[in-house]
């Protein structure tokens, strides 16, 4: 295929895109057709004469053209046989009619990894997918000296004010304008969400889960929100800088109206997107604010890079991922706005360093990220996925690739029943065997598992896996799953495969920088020998390394799936790394947990690595399909001596255990949060028999009914605390002879924002027990 059509839009932004694509197109010689929609009749004729069924692309930005209907009423694109692209400029919700009814060989072409994957999610079967971020644009005039630029810091864009909230919630039910403005809060406070992540989130708070056509519609209900976060983060970081006397030249309409130190704005007339790029060279930083992209790049970024000027941008999982902040750009948090004025300073104050980071930014994006790029990215993905018309109903046959997916385990659990699935026991040598295929053959360091954890097998696949095309690296409890939440088949592997260098977990975000964050379980100096090695023997990996540590994000688990001969070169490197920081470390001193240091510390690595090679990074959905073993062991141990009602036993064993295992407390090895509820009802058990009192022992002596009745009771005082409760709550309470104790454990103990007023929720357990007469159990209470 070496035809296409490319449509302009009315758009001046999309026009000049459309009008780069063609000539990238051109350049690599296929022959373009440019069209618009301005003469539907005229266009048609055009078409007819330029397409050959089977053989043509058609491009369209933001949908214009795709609805363009013969004489009869019928799609074109459909009577031609054209294979369609969409490149979409904003969320997928905006397109879902297109999305429902697609013309009959259509594929979106997504400026937001996070986009592409809510296709996935919310409209699987309908239409393909692919990622393709915008590109940069140089501008044609003179190049002017870095020194002799006339502008410090520029803005291109208009302020529209979107701060109506009542306006964009108008027409929705109560229950969903509460969980709209729960929603806009948590996006404004946490930024590195999508929308439909904060969205969903809240939905979960309220204990509602939609199906997903249901979830999906109630999305496009709140697709007002999307502009407001963008108009607001615009206002914020404008606001910030001119409050705090950074001076910004602006070109874009509205800003005269935003409550700031206006004097400290320079403002300038909107102009046609076309003239913006001149302004950039003559700019030593262009300012940009993302739209509501999550994981990807407004045009802006590069665009000021390749004029020579420094791109200042707030980040995105594929920012964060691609640029590191001083080098190619300057990088800033919306969540730390307060930062922005003093690096403005900073760097204007060394205009030497500044002019080295244009510089490099420049040979950057230059090298891979102009329109020129793009079209080339366009043009594979056209030929590799465009075949013959059959293609819909040629089948892979399973020899097309071999795929072996290692699933790491050191307890027998139920195996998946496609045989890509492979159980390996890691940590075999000198355990008992557990039949499966054991890490202690060949070339292993099977007796290092309790340092190396996992990485063992990890290893052992390195080292003695020779005959897959594929291998990947799952855990017993956890695997990649698909949209349908069922573990990933052979045939998606190969899909994803296709488009991706390899498959990890989606990322974590922690509340802190790693190394912090890393420090809390673990000793952070292990992770800083890490950066030693690194910097010795791998120098150009350092600031990567630098990045990660200082960032919050990671892939956990080491959960990876990838070609093997990519998986090979990660292991030797990780390996080479870790086999010289295991002589710099002393382990001899760390409890059970601690000593898999060598695990921990690879976690990051994995980051480390994608992000220096550039490599496509498919972030697939992890799914936990158990507890953890140890998590399970505790629980059932702590049953057990509760039926037994030996409650100061169990109390003993639990924290004798944790200091073994810490790791039972966390998240994902805690699926259901049980260990926490355990913790606390082990101690309101001891008081309460210490103290003679009949409470958790007038219920049952079951440690799961324990906890479901801890559950109702946090219902019963969440509800008190607001001045809400029911009879029905007061009846559990005196039924199920809730001690004084244990509110105020519960009370004490509860999250942040759980309880709204506790001393409310104290006074009305107390009023209870005294309407009923029964004094004995408002001791405790009294003090209210």
């Amino acid at each position: 295929m070496n035809k296409i059509i490319i449509f302009e839009s009315e758009t001046d932004s999309l026009k000049t895109f459309a009008d780069l694509m063609a000539e990238g197109f051109e350049e690599q010689g296929w022959q373009v057709l440019k069209a618009n929609m301005a003469n539907e009749s005229e266009t048609r004729e055009k078409i007819n004469r330029f397409a050959e069924p089977g053989g043509t692309a058609a491009l369209f930005f933001n949908h214009a053209g795709l609805n363009l209907l013969t004489e009869r009423r019928a799609s074109i694109w459909n009577e031609l046989d054209v294979d369609c692209y969409d490149f979409i400029v904003d969320h997928p919700m905006y397109y879902h009619a297109a999305l429902m009814f697609p013309v009959r060989r259509l594929t979106f072409l997504c400026v937001d990894e996070y986009h592409q994957k809510f296709i996935q999610r919310f409209y699987a079967g309908k239409v393909r997918s692919f990622f393709l971020p915008l590109g940069g644009i140089r501008s044609q005039g003179p190049e002017i000296p870095f020194e002799e630029r006339s502008m410090d810091l520029l803005f291109t864009g208009a302020y529209l004010i979107d701060d109506n909230v009542e306006y964009h919630i108008r027409g929705l039910g109560e229950g969903l304008r509460q969980i709209w403005l729960e929603c806009y809060e948590l996006l404004c406070g946490q930024t590195s969400l999508t929308l439909e992540q904060g969205m969903e989130f809240c939905l979960k708070k309220k204990g509602l889960v939609l199906p997903e056509e249901d979830l999906r519609d109630t999305i496009r209900l709140f697709q007002d929100m999307d502009g407001m976060l963008r108009s607001r983060a615009r206002a914020e970081v404008i606001r910030t800088l001119a409050n705090q006397g950074v001076k910004v030249h602006i070109y874009g309409e509205g800003w005269q109206y935003l409550d700031c130190r206006q004097e400290n704005l320079i403002l300038h007339d909107r102009i046609p997107f076309d003239e913006t790029i001149p302004l950039m060279a003559d700019a030593r930083i262009v300012l940009n604010v993302m739209p509501w992209f999550k994981s990807g790049v407004h045009d802006r970024v590069y665009s000021a890079m390749l004029n020579g000027s420094v791109c200042l941008t707030d980040g995105s999982a594929y920012i964060d991922r691609t640029l590191i902040d001083g080098r190619e750009a300057l990088l800033y948090s919306l969540e730390r706005l307060q930062e922005l004025p003093q690096k403005i300073r900073k760097y204007l104050q060394e205009p030497q360093e500044l002019k080295k980071i244009a510089q490099r930014g420049y040979e950057y994006a230059k090298d891979t990220q102009t329109w020129q790029h793009r079209a080339c990215q366009l043009a594979e993905i056209i030929e590799r996925s465009c075949a013959p018309k059959d293609r819909a109903n040629s089948v892979k046959t399973e020899e097309s690739m071999k795929i072996k997916i290692f699933t790491m385990t050191h307890r027998k659990f139920s195996e998946p029943e496609d045989d890509i699935y492979i159980p390996l026991h890691v940590g075999r040598a000198g355990a008992e065997d557990l039949g499966y295929l054991g890490d202690d053959t060949g070339d292993s360091i099977s007796r290092w598992n309790h340092y190396y954890g996992e990485l063992t097998g990890v290893y052992w696949v390195w080292k003695n896996e020779d005959s897959a095309d594929v291998v990947g690296i799952c855990h017993y409890r956890r695997f990649f799953l698909n949209e349908q939440r069922k573990l990933l088949s052979r045939q998606e592997y190969e899909e994803i495969l296709k488009d991706y260098d390899i498959i990890v977990s989606d990322k974590i975000q922690a509340d802190a920088a790693y190394l912090d964050y890393f420090a809390e379980a673990h000793n952070a100096r292990d992770l800083l020998t890490v950066g030693d090695v690194i910097k010795e023997k791998y120098p150009e990996y350092e600031p990567y390394f630098k990045k990660a540590i200082e960032g919050n994000t990671y892939y956990y688990g080491n959960l990876m799936v990838a070609p093997r001969k990519l998986f090979q070169e990660y292991a030797a490197w990780l390996f080479d790394i870790l086999f010289e920081v295991e002589k710099r470390i002393n382990v001899d001193s760390y409890d059970l947990y601690n000593q898999r240091v060598f695990g921990f510390l690879s976690e990051q690595m994995v980051k480390i690595w994608v992000e220096k090679n550039g490599l496509k990074v498919y972030e697939g959905n992890v799914g936990i399909t158990s507890e953890k073993a140890e998590t399970m062991e505790l629980k059932l141990a702590m049953s057990q001596l509760v039926k037994l009602r030996q409650v100061t036993q169990a109390r003993e064993m639990f924290y004798e255990y944790l200091k073994v295992r810490p790791d039972v407390r966390l998240e994902l090895s805690d699926i259901r949060g049980e260990v926490p509820v355990i913790e606390l009802l082990l101690y309101i058990a001891e008081e309460e028999q210490q103290r003679d009192i009949c409470g958790l022992s007038h219920n049952s002596w079951d440690l799961m009914e324990w906890i479901r009745h801890f559950r109702k009771v946090m219902e019963c005082l969440c509800r008190f605390s607001r001045g809400e409760g029911n009879q029905e709550d007061i009846d559990y309470i005196l039924e199920r002879r809730v001690s004084w104790v244990m509110v105020k454990v519960m009370l004490l103990n509860a999250e942040p924002g759980a309880i709204a007023d506790p001393s409310l929720a104290l006074q009305t357990v107390y009023e209870i027990y005294k309407t009923a007469g029964r004094t004995q159990d408002c001791q405790g209470l009294e003090c209210v």
